[in-house]
């Protein structure tokens, strides 16, 4: 190995140990408390050595959540050869629910985690591509599924009906979070939920066939 590219590796893994560090800080003493010399501290290193990889915290921030994000899309994106909409929708509930009770700390800092208001211009490159963005890929299965003629909404419905499930299974995945080793509820299933969930708000969703 060259001293260019073990230069390269060495940066590329400190750049993930202070992501991984500000993850774990962030989510447990909040954005606002948070230093970029508190991060130093906790990996041992300089907080110059921070600022030559992340110039401030938003920046820091942003590359946590789009790291995130994508790894949360890439797991909804292995759905991407079930032809049937709904089948595909149901899938998609189902990998959007593992992935949070998965990795607990990336869903809390993602969906569970104040964060700073971003400029437009940051907020159009980290969402609205369904390549990137888990809340862009289903307003497009939603869109294959009303134009399928298999939900009885409009397109107008789209983001009215993608709120309405992503709250749904979001709270299913918080409450496990949050409440999941709790003795005193006898849990059911993760899976079981999830698809019980998934039958009832499909009731109210699907276009009657004659």
């Amino acid at each position: 190995m060259g001293i260019t590219e073990r230069r390269q590796r060495e940066k590329e893994a400190l750049s993930q140990k202070i992501i991984d560090a500000a993850r774990e800080i962030f989510i447990r003493e909040g954005y606002n408390a948070v230093t970029m010399r508190r991060i130093a501290d906790k990996i041992e290193y300089s907080a110059t050595a921070i600022y030559s990889h992340f110039k401030d915290k938003d920046s820091l921030l942003r590359a946590i959540t789009a790291a995130d994000f994508r790894a949360m899309t890439e797991s909804l994106h292995e759905l991407g050869n079930v032809s049937d909409p709904i089948e595909k929708l149901r899938l998609m509930a189902h990998a959007y629910v593992e992935f949070g009770v998965t990795h607990p700390n990336q869903y809390r800092l993602i969906f569970m985690t104040r964060q700073p208001h971003y400029s437009t211009r940051v907020a159009e490159e980290l969402h609205g591509d369904p390549e990137q963005d888990p809340y862009a890929w289903v307003i497009h299965i939603l869109k294959e599924s009303i134009r399928a003629g298999n939900l009885k909404c409009s397109e107008q419905d789209l983001d009215l009906l993608a709120q309405t499930l992503w709250s749904a299974f979001h709270g299913l995945v918080s409450l496990h979070i949050s409440l999941g080793e709790e003795p005193w509820v006898e849990w059911t299933p993760v899976k079981a939920r999830v698809d019980a969930m998934f039958e009832m708000l499909l009731t109210g969703m699907l276009a009657r066939r004659g």
